[in-house]
């Protein structure tokens, strides 16, 4: 989409050596450069004074620091210390270390590798590996870790058999379970590692995060409260999405102009205009005339480029909000929003999606039900009083 501007901004001319980008390049490396999560942040320096872990368990929303916690503390974990080696060149700590984490740490999305298989094949046969001791490991740790990212995307299957794994070989190889819904790792997994729930980050640490990272990349750092805070509201305390929503807006616009209106046209957020339209249609009373206008603006959302979820979340408010139609109306009304939100999220083919959302709205705010019989092809339409 494009920004409305009446002048062509340039981007403000940075490093040209420097092509990082911003969600890797201000990723936290330390423990004290970790945004909020105390409790997690204490538990890190237990864990590196002691040498020890037990089985861990990170859950929580995407973008508040999971994985990085499980890479700040196995840099802390497996690093050589420069001050026990001084002989060493600077290419030879970086090789030695390099290689301790290659032997030590095995590193698995579990998204990708989530089978039995991979359990049984991979994961199994890292953790029964024996540690081949050497004097310069001293300070290193008696054990390997095995990290799962996605772990809540592993079948049920894998999880059992990982249970066993996990028992078997303790002694020698620790497990880092990272994960979203905590609900979907079963509960004898669960059960073996200590858990950390990561809570979103809240708004005025996500909003001086980004005051330092825009100072460091010397753009203008005093957005306004309310710019931010519309940022923050789409974000949800989601750290990743914020940077990186910062990183496309400082090359389409200068941030010392930002305004809501850009940030609703940056992201693909939906009109007013269209959002009132959408809220007027389907409160029409139903007819094959306002059928069709339910799917000429489907039609326009969708070719505009726009993304269904907004209109979830704009339906949502719209109707939750609603006094004028009765409990029983509005529940059967945020269920089939819920219902299409998670067939998107699946992968479902938008247009049918939505299509099939607005049309059950219309008829369900008429307090109109269609009861198909065992023919298919026989609908009978009852109205409810």
């Amino acid at each position: 989409m494009e920004i409305n501007s009446s002048k062509v901004f340039i981007p403000q001319k940075r490093d040209e050596t420097d092509t990082t980008i911003w969600i890797e390049k201000y990723r936290p490396t330390n423990i004290e450069n970790i945004i909020k999560q105390d409790e997690i942040k204490k538990f890190l320096y237990g864990s590196i004074r002691e040498k020890n872990i037990p089985h861990l368990l990170l859950y929580g929303p995407p973008g508040t620091g999971k994985t990085t916690v499980a890479s700040v503390l196995i840099k802390n974990l497996y690093t050589y210390k420069k001050s026990q080696f001084p002989k060493w060149t600077k290419f030879k700590f970086i090789e030695e270390n390099k290689k301790l984490r290659q032997d030590r740490v095995l590193d698995l999305n579990a998204s990708d590798e989530r089978g039995i298989k991979v359990v049984r094949e991979k994961i199994k046969t890292f953790a029964n590996l024996s540690i081949v001791w050497q004097d310069k490991d001293t300070d290193i740790p008696p054990f390997k870790i095995i990290i799962l990212d996605e772990a809540d995307a592993m079948s049920a299957d894998s999880q059992f058999a990982l249970r066993r794994i996990m028992e078997k070989y303790s002694h020698n190889t620790r497990f880092i379970l990272i994960c979203n819904y905590v609900t979907k790792i079963i509960l004898p997994l669960a059960s073996r590692c200590l858990k950390f729930n990561f809570l979103p980050i809240d708004l005025e640490s996500s909003k001086t995060s980004i005051k330092n990272m825009l100072q460091n990349e010397k753009l203008f750092h005093d957005i306004s409260d309310d710019t931010f805070n519309y940022i923050y509201q789409y974000t949800q305390g989601d750290m990743r999405k914020i940077i990186t929503l910062f990183q496309r807006l400082s090359y389409i616009v200068n941030l010392e102009n930002l305004t809501i209106d850009i940030v609703r046209e940056t992201i693909g957020e939906l009109p007013d205009s269209l959002i009132n339209n959408i809220s007027i249609v389907l409160k029409n009373k139903l007819s094959s005339a306002n059928q069709l206008k339910i799917y000429n603006i489907a039609k326009k959302i969708i070719n505009s480029g726009f993304n269904c979820l907004f209109v979830i979340n704009h339906l949502y408010r719209i109707f939750l909000n609603d006094k004028n139609i009765n409990d029983t109306i509005k529940g059967n009304i945020i269920n089939k929003l819920a219902e299409t939100d998670n067939k998107l999220n699946n992968g479902s083919i938008e247009i049918i999606q939505l299509m099939d959302l607005l049309i059950f709205i219309n008829t369900t705010y008429n307090n109109i039900h269609f009861n198909i019989t065992i023919n298919p092809f026989t609908v009978d339409v009852v109205k409810h009083n």
